[in-house]
């Protein structure tokens, strides 16, 4: 039995609902106005790596920019998408049943790439916030998925190693950031993609949330 079980949120508790292309159009905007290249802006296509490369650029002085500032910019604009996603997001099936039956032995994490604002809220809004014992967002880290530094910070916070978790996620992007820290990597069917790349070999395929508890049995 692993001693952690540590979830991403959208796209494997709830449903994907975020607004990726008008999300992104917005940031680039809003990094334009901030001092961002433009032509070097219109090459990134994803959330993720917009967020990791404009971060890399203030970090090495690439940018007239403290890193910070450039975090809270496009974290705002996140933000507003992340709350907009909320109001649509469903929680998936068995996702209380099966939390809850894990909780009593195990500890159960979250390391998602929303911010704390709406992961809180949705935490709260389907009633599974009290079997979460830790939670990491990307508010809490300097660069987010694919690295795997939010779930570096979890495994110190709980003082266990990789071999004793597992992270369970719907991307390739999780897959990789549970990789690089030695976690074992879940992937969920039906969430922001319906298979992963075939480089990034999840652990296990999950094609529902309750599958959790068949590896469970195995370990």
């Amino acid at each position: 039995m692993f001693k952690a079980y540590i979830f991403d949120l959208e796209g494997t508790l709830v449903d994907f609902q975020w607004n990726l292309e008008q999300g992104i159009k917005a940031a680039k905007l809003k990094l334009e106005e901030m001092g961002f290249d433009k032509e070097k802006l219109l090459k990134i296509e994803s959330y993720n790596e917009l967020l990791n490369e404009t971060m890399k650029d203030a970090l090495m002085g690439r940018v007239n920019l403290p890193a910070y500032e450039v975090k809270k910019g496009i974290g705002e604009v996140y933000d507003f998408f992340d709350l907009d996603a909320l109001t649509r997001w469903k929680l998936r099936e068995d996702v209380k049943e099966t939390l809850t039956e894990l909780h009593p032995r195990a500890t159960i994490g979250l390391f998602t790439t929303m911010g704390w604002k709406a992961a809180k809220k949705a935490l709260q809004k389907f009633e599974i916030d009290k079997l979460f014992h830790i939670m990491v967002t990307r508010d809490d880290v300097t660069l987010i998925k694919p690295h795997g530094e939010g779930l570096i910070l979890i495994l110190r916070c709980l003082g266990i190693s990789g071999e004793e978790a597992i992270y369970v996620g719907d991307t390739t992007r999780d897959i990789l950031a549970a990789k690089e820290v030695g976690i074992k990597a879940g992937f969920i069917v039906g969430g922001e993609q319906q298979l992963p790349d075939l480089l990034a070999e999840p652990d296990y395929i999950l094609y529902s949330f309750s599958d959790i508890l068949e590896i469970e049995m195995r370990c």
